[in-house]
């Protein structure tokens, strides 16, 4: 009898423990305060996508408009005029708007700071979106805003993306657009139509992509200094002295020349002013031909010119990557104003390197 009770107490005393155990599991316990560090984390991550929210905001497009999303390649030819700074290298594209009945909402997504000239049938145009990616002189920074600009539109019906990841640049077919296609229809509700420029030539159909009429006429130039800034003169060289390597060399990167932009017409999300000394190697045959600076002929063919400046000078803008050059200060001449860039600079006085001294071996003859 006293075994049995003392198991029946047991028994009992297990379920009070156990009781017990169920009523802590099921109290909330108190809360730890969050430390300082990770309320700010996430406020600073609010703000960020706050931030991002606003700068990548796009309209909405009305009921009847057709949603275009276009990856395209940066212009076919160099801008005389520049967007926010004279070391930024602006290529220029012309978007001609095919005949239709359809409204068009349009999202260019570009590369380079672009100049997109919008001809054709322009009324057709409801909203040009420009996205791209630089910021400034060969450079991507997400607090900056994409260097673009557009004629041929009214700036009412233009928007400037003012992120360089608000849309990722994409190929058609691919990944990539599919991310951008779902990253559009949040934005505005509808699933746009990717489409991915292809062709060679001047002018981009909108909205077909493709790419057409190469302008045979802005091929053969003279580039003279006018008031200090650059006029293009089209035609034959009859000035006796032969630039055609240099020439060829423009066409090459730019197979549409150099086009001449009157800065009023341009909208732009940066100011648009003249260039003094034209971008790459527009702006070394600008300074060529003005005597500025006089080319060296390197004996190997595969290796780079080498251009001595003869007078002050500003660099051109954009001497980057396979644009690089080597510059030779000539005896008595100032250090150029502007940025070479990737370019090499030697003193001719001393035969040093004083700019970029690790790419000199790249040029040297």
């Amino acid at each position: 009898m006293h075994r049995r009770r003392h198991i029946v107490i047991s028994v009992l005393a297990a379920f009070a423990l156990l009781g017990a155990a169920l009523v802590r599991a099921q109290s909330p316990e108190p809360r730890k305060p969050v430390p300082d560090f990770m309320r700010q984390a996430e406020e600073q991550a609010r703000l960020r996508a706050e931030a991002h929210s606003a700068a990548c905001a796009l309209p909405k497009p009305s009921e009847t408009a057709r949603v275009i999303l276009m990856a395209a390649p940066d212009g076919d030819a160099l801008s005389t005029v520049a967007l926010q700074s004279q070391d930024v290298a602006v290529t220029t594209g012309k978007l001609l708007v095919e005949a239709g009945d359809t409204p068009l909402y349009v999202i260019v997504r570009g590369h380079g700071p672009t100049i997109w000239r919008v001809a054709g049938a322009a009324e057709r145009v409801e909203r040009l979106v420009i996205a791209s990616s630089v910021t400034g002189p060969s450079r991507s920074e997400l607090g900056q805003v994409p260097l673009a600009g557009v004629t041929g539109v009214a700036a009412e019906r233009v928007t400037f993306l003012g992120r360089p990841d608000c849309i990722q640049s994409f190929t058609v077919p691919s990944m990539g657009a599919l991310d951008a296609v779902e990253k559009v229809q949040a934005m505005i509700g509808r699933r746009p139509v990717p489409t991915a420029v292809f062709g060679e030539g001047s002018t981009v159909g909108v909205p077909s992509g493709e790419r057409a009429g190469l302008d045979r006429e802005r091929l053969e130039f003279i580039i003279r200094d006018i008031d200090g800034m650059p006029r293009i003169e089209r035609g034959p060289n009859r000035a006796g002295t032969d630039w055609r390597d240099l020439q060829a060399a423009l066409r090459r990167f730019y197979p549409g020349g150099i086009f001449e932009i009157d800065p009023a017409t341009v909208i732009a999300n940066a100011p648009v002013v003249r260039y003094i000394t034209l971008p790459q190697e527009a702006g070394l045959l600008q300074l060529v031909q003005s005597g500025a600076l006089s080319e060296n002929k390197p004996a190997n063919p595969r290796h780079k010119w080498e251009y001595v400046v003869r007078r002050p000078i500003r660099y051109p803008a954009g001497l980057h990557g396979s644009h690089f050059v080597k510059f030779v200060i000539a005896r008595g001449v100032p250090m150029p104003e502007g940025n070479p860039g990737q370019s090499c600079v030697v003193m001719e006085e001393t035969g040093q390197p004083v700019i970029n001294p690790n790419i000199c071996p790249l040029v040297t003859q």
